[in-house]
């Protein structure tokens, strides 16, 4: 019976491991952080195995599933950050974009964190779509709904995100003139 289900992980998880690393490494950007979510990912896809053999599309299952476990890595680093961060390091973020490698950093995790404020679903697709560049056929069937609702959730996690991190657009303008 273990064997079977080795057998199972090798041919539905692993010819997708490749994926999932440069999914989780997109999102996360650490090397570290990215080799912790993909254990994760394999682990709840070794639980999670007979749901995944039944399921209709096995590979967006699997992406869903890397993606779950980056954000769950990028909210925890986000709150240790949060914990160790001066109040002037923030207040300075919300005012400046510059070329300045620490600052582009700074810009980075206030989108990452922006997206970590998003519901699931919306995260999922948004993620999906601009890390993974997926089709809304992919997106659709990793969220489990219709392509025009995948559309939809896109949409709106972009108008979400458009809204909270509009002040970088413009101070990244300025810095550009």
């Amino acid at each position: 019976m273990a064997l079977d289900r080795e057998i199972e992980f090798e041919r539905l998880v692993l010819p997708h491991r490749a994926r999932m690393a440069r999914t989780v490494w997109r999102i996360l950007r650490d090397a570290d952080l990215a080799e912790d979510a993909l254990q994760e990912a394999l682990a709840t896809l070794w639980r999670k195995l007979p749901v995944l053999s039944r399921h209709p599309n096995p590979e967006a299952f699997i992406l869903r599933v890397a993606i779950d476990a980056a954000r769950d890595q990028l909210r925890a680093r986000l709150r240790r950050e949060r914990r160790t961060m001066p109040l002037e390091v923030v207040e300075d973020r919300r005012t400046a974009v510059d070329a300045d490698p620490v600052e582009r950093a700074a810009v980075i995790r206030e989108v990452l964190s922006a997206v970590q404020r998003l519901g699931r679903r919306q995260a999922t697709a948004i993620l999906l779509r601009a890390v993974e560049e997926a089709p809304y056929q992919t997106v659709a069937q990793a969220l489990g709904c219709s392509e025009a609702t995948a559309r939809v959730h896109v949409q709106r996690a972009r108008e979400k995100l458009r809204t909270w991190l509009g002040h970088l657009r413009g101070l990244s303008r300025e810095t550009r003139s």
